[in-house]
C-alpha cells in the first residue's frame, strides 16, 4: 500500500503539478479550495475533492438533487437562472370528492398528509342519477334533493321519468324516502377506483468507438444502473413522471453528450444517445499503442490497481487528466520529455514492488 501512494504521489507532483504551470491562467479543474470550482451553473454543487494526503483536488460540479421531499410537487433545475424550481401540482392530491378544492402545501414537508382538501359548495355533483333528484354541494358533501316524482307516482331511473305505475321488476330502482338529503347509497354502491400511474420509459444508443458495457446511470426520481447491449442499446421502463438524469460510464473513454437531463418525464423518450470517443492515453502517446511499457502498465492496472479503493481513484484521475496531458505534449516537446522520464520512473518503481 505505501508503494502505491508513493506511485500515485509522484505522477501527481510530477505530471499534474507540472501541467498546472504550463496552463498557468487558463481554466482547469483542478482546486484547493471549493470556491475555485463554481462554474455558474444553479443546477450543480460545486466543491474541490482531494483524495487524502494531497495538497490539490478536482472540481467537481454535481448534479444537484431538487427533489423537496413533497409527492405532489413537480421538481425541477433552471441552469440560467432560478435553480431548483418546486411547482405544485394540485391534480395529485385530488381525493375523489368533487365537493372539495385540493391543493398541494408546499409547506409539508416531511409530514404525512401533504394534500389540504378544502369543501367547496361552489363545486357541482350530479351523479347522473335521476331518481334521488338534483345534486348540490353542501359543506364538502355532495347532498341530494330527494325523490322528484309527485306523490302518488313511481320514479323510473331507466326512463328518467315519474309513472303511474311500478316500473318492471329487471328495471325497478329502490324507491327513496323524499328526505332532502338521502345518500346516493340508496340507489347504487359506489366503489372508488385509485388511478392506475402512468409509467414511462427511457431509452437510446452508444455509438461510436466503444458501443457494448457501457454502464449507463441513472438518477433523480429514481436510481438504476444498466450496461448497453452488443448493439449499444439501453432502456429503463416502468419510470414514474419525474426529474432524471442519464450518465454515460466507461473507463477510458468520454461521451458527448457528457449526460442527458429530463426536467419531468411526461412521455416515452427513445433518443436518449451518447456518442464514444477513445481518450487519448498518455503512455500510448509516449511508448505507442502495442509498445512493452504500455501492455506492462495495462496489467498492473488490471492486477493491481484495479483491487484496492486508491488504486481505482487513480485509474479514474489518469483517465480524467490523460486528455490534457496529451495535448499539452503535443505542443510542448520539454513537457513531453518531462513525461516520458516519469514514465521510465514510473515502471522502475513498480518493478520494485514485484
Amino acid at each position: 500500500m505505501k508503494k502505491l501512494l508513493q506511485i500515485t504521489s509522484c505522477i501527481f507532483v510530477f505530471i499534474v503539478m507540472p501541467l498546472l504551470s504550463h496552463f498557468e491562467g487558463s481554466s482547469l479543474i483542478a482546486c484547493i479550495l471549493d470556491s475555485e470550482c463554481d462554474d455558474d451553473n444553479l443546477c450543480t454543487d460545486d466543491w474541490c475533492y482531494k483524495p487524502p494526503l494531497w495538497p490539490i483536488g478536482e472540481c467537481r460540479n454535481d448534479l444537484r438533487d431538487c427533489d423537496d421531499g413533497i409527492f405532489c410537487t413537480l421538481d425541477f433545475c433552471i441552469p440560467d437562472g432560478g435553480g431548483c424550481i418546486h411547482d405544485e401540482d394540485d391534480s395529485l392530491c385530488d381525493d375523489g370528492n368533487p365537493c372539495s378544492r385540493d391543493y398541494c402545501d408546499d409547506d409539508a414537508f416531511g409530514e404525512e398528509d401533504q394534500c389540504d382538501h378544502q369543501p367547496d359548495d361552489t363545486a357541482t355533483c350530479d351523479d347522473m342519477l335521476f331518481c334521488n333528484g338534483t345534486e348540490s354541494c353542501s359543506g364538502g358533501t355532495c347532498v341530494h334533493s330527494g325523490d322528484p316524482c309527485p306523490a302518488g307516482t313511481f320514479c323510473n331511473e331507466a326512463t328518467y321519468s315519474c309513472d303511474a305505475t311500478p316500473p318492471v321488476a329487471s328495471t325497478t330502482t329502490t324507491r327513496k324516502s323524499s328526505s332532502t338529503t338521502t345518500s346516493i347509497e340508496q340507489l347504487t354502491t359506489s366503489t372508488t377506483v385509485q388511478p392506475i400511474p402512468s409509467t414511462y420509459s427511457i431509452s437510446g444508443y452508444v455509438t461510436g468507438d466503444v458501443v457494448e458495457g457501457v454502464s449507463i446511470l441513472l438518477s433523480g426520481t429514481a436510481t438504476i444502473t444498466l450496461t448497453t447491449d452488443i448493439e449499444g442499446y439501453y432502456a429503463f421502463t416502468e419510470l414514474t413522471s419525474g426529474y432524471y438524469n442519464i450518465t454515460p460510464k466507461m473507463d477510458g473513454y468520454s461521451f458527448a453528450p457528457p449526460y442527458h437531463v429530463i426536467q419531468n418525464l411526461t412521455n416515452n423518450l427513445y433518443n436518449m444517445d451518447f456518442v464514444s470517443t477513445k481518450i487519448p492515453c498518455v503512455i500510448e502517446f509516449i511508448c505507442g499503442e502495442d509498445a512493452y511499457e504500455a501492455e506492462f502498465l495495462r496489467n498492473y492496472r488490471d492486477s493491481v490497481l484495479t483491487q484496492t479503493p486508491e488504486g481505482q481513484e487513480l485509474i479514474r484521475l489518469y483517465y480524467q487528466w490523460s486528455p490534457v496531458i496529451v495535448n499539452v505534449m503535443e505542443e510542448n516537446e520539454e513537457f513531453e520529455d518531462e513525461v516520458r522520464e516519469l514514465i521510465d520512473e514510473v515502471l522502475e518503481l513498480i518493478s520494485e514492488t514485484e
